[in-house]
């Protein structure tokens, strides 16, 4: 006679393994679904970092929900120089921030172009005095349309002016929103707004982009299994898992990476009235660091910036503008007197990564004929003075002008200008 099940050990086992096994299955399968759930009732808890690597289709419509910018409310600006899609805010967008600093504006709504103005600066007017062009440090980042250093030097030198600027470009996307959208509008002055922390670089992917080596170009995502597209499509959780298991980055961050060495730590904190006040705690804008550390070597070129500069000049001689190119300094150098760096060889090399950009655009000035405004040392002159975790010139999470910030920037802009004669 055979042995029975309860006489035979080796039969004993694999049915407590299996019923342990069912339920250690249950529990994940629980905690996937509770974790679903919690993500599609919270999604803002997603990282926008790893949210670029969702499924496009489920990224959108999470996008959606956070007001984050999608392709659907981006039109595509023809542009004339081969460089790569330049993508603008739709009339009346509505973009939103996650960011926690003190005082950060959480919702801004673009105007019936576009772009980011107040009421008062309307496009619909036969001229405007003033239009300025640039990059997130002139638009509304964070801050209110009414709180741009735009706005501010409108109300302050009781001019008509508009704001072309746009997040995320560089000289040459500046050069190209100017003639496509505000040469019409006959301005007698134009500010190009230069930022110290990534205008060379933008100006290098430009080049890259025309050489045929842009983001992109070299590499493809592999596509996804197809047993695992369909879930790929609705489920949170397995989108969120990918993400952190990808080792890709985003191609607007590709640059933050140094393939020759480790990681770079751009953190550091300013010297407060309470105490140190730590900035840039999620270690972006590595590109800057990078950038810097290729220029120094060799490696990258500040004539790169040339070519935009020279058709800004010859803009302003065939429609008759004043051309100014504004220098906005990053952060760090804003608060030099007062910066330490988490990495101290930044110490060095970052005040001479600025200094040999300010020579640049002085140089090119006198060269080209384009009036130069160095707003550095207002900027500095200013930091003594805001150095409460309440009232800083930028914000520390992302880097970016405060409303007290932009008020700093127009005001020495209607100084330096009033002075020359221009406004």
């Amino acid at each position: 006679m055979a042995p029975s099940d309860e006489k035979d050990p080796g039969r004993r086992v694999p049915i407590r393994t299996l019923t342990f096994a069912a339920k250690v299955a249950a529990s994940g399968l629980a905690v996937i679904a509770l974790m679903e759930c919690a993500l599609r009732l919270f999604p803002a808890v997603i990282p926008v970092t790893l949210l670029w690597r969702f499924d496009e289709t489920l990224r959108s419509a999470i996008a959606r929900r956070m007001d984050l910018p999608t392709k659907a409310n981006t039109v595509i600006l023809e542009r004339d120089d081969g460089g790569p899609p330049l993508a603008l805010c739709k009339p009346l967008a509505r973009i939103s921030f996650h960011f926690t600093d003190p005082g950060v504006v959480k919702t801004v709504v673009m105007d019936e172009g576009g772009f980011c103005n107040p009421p008062w600066c309307r496009y619909d007017v036969p001229r405007i005095d003033l239009i300025t062009i640039g990059d997130s440090f002139t638009w509304c980042t964070s801050v209110a349309p009414d709180q741009t250093w735009t706005a501010r030097l409108a109300i302050l030198g009781g001019v008509t002016a508009y704001n072309l600027g746009m997040k995320g470009i560089g000289l040459h996307e500046y050069v190209q929103i100017l003639k496509a959208r505000g040469l019409a509008k006959s301005p007698r002055v134009v500010i190009m707004n230069a930022y110290e922390g990534n205008d060379l670089r933008d100006a290098l992917r430009f080049r890259s982009h025309r050489e045929g080596k842009g983001p992109g170009a070299a590499t493809q995502r592999t596509a996804p299994s197809s047993w695992i597209a369909p879930l790929r499509q609705s489920s949170y959780v397995l989108n969120l898992l990918l993400a952190v298991m990808s080792s890709e980055e985003p191609d607007a961050q590709a640059e933050d990476r140094d393939p020759a060495g480790p990681r770079e730590d751009f953190r550091y904190s300013v010297e407060g009235r309470d105490g140190p006040i730590p900035f840039n705690p999620r270690n972006v804008d590595r590109g800057e660091v990078v950038i810097a550390r290729k220029l120094r070597a060799g490696e990258a070129r500040l004539e790169e910036l040339r070519p935009p500069l020279e058709e800004f000049i010859r803009l302003s001689q065939r429609h008759r503008f004043v051309p100014v190119v504004a220098y906005t300094p990053s952060a760090h150098t804003a608060y030099a007197a007062r910066v330490r760096f988490e990495d101290p060889s930044l110490a060095e090399l970052m005040p001479w990564f600025s200094a040999a950009q300010r020579e640049f655009f002085d140089r090119s000035g006198r060269e080209t004929g384009y009036v130069f405004l160095d707003l550095t040392l207002p900027m500095q002159e200013a930091a003594g003075d805001h150095i409460g975790r309440d009232d800083l010139l930028y914000y520390q999470t992302n880097l970016h002008l405060t409303r007290h910030g932009h008020e700093v920037v127009a005001r020495a802009l209607h100084e330096r200008l009033r002075a020359l004669g221009v406004l």
